[in-house]
């Protein structure tokens, strides 16, 4: 459902059904669908189990709904794939925990990180 609710520009729809499934507040879900990177979103979809396939397509019809372009798309892809498939999904989850107890969602995102970088490190 969350796929087709964007496919179709149904974006308050999508935000609805996204913060019914994450339990997250929908104003963070708003600057996860926004903001230019995708990590925060890559993070929530990882969390609440989603393939990475289902993510990608969420990315794209996010990007795509705030006037971005295909190529836009294509170029981040390779960078997004990666993060998604090399963030743990309990780390995920705990930053979801995070988010739902209402801190900062870009320090969470940075501690996720600082993790993911001393585990390749390890």
């Amino acid at each position: 459902m969350l796929t087709t609710a964007l496919r179709e520009g149904e974006v308050p729809l999508f935000i609805a059904l996204f913060a019914k499934v994450s339990k997250l507040r929908e104003y963070l879900i708003q600057r996860l669908v926004f903001e230019p990177g995708g990590e925060g979103l890559a993070i929530a979809c990882r969390a609440i189990g989603m393939s990475e396939k289902e993510f990608i397509q969420l990315y794209e019809y996010c990007h795509l709904a705030k006037a971005g372009t295909k190529e836009e798309v294509d170029a981040q892809m390779p960078v997004l794939r990666s993060f998604y498939s090399n963030t743990p999904r309990k780390a995920a989850v705990d930053v979801l925990r995070t988010w739902h107890r209402g801190s900062d969602y870009l320090s969470a995102l940075r501690e996720l990180e600082t993790r993911l970088k001393d585990h390749d490190g390890a």
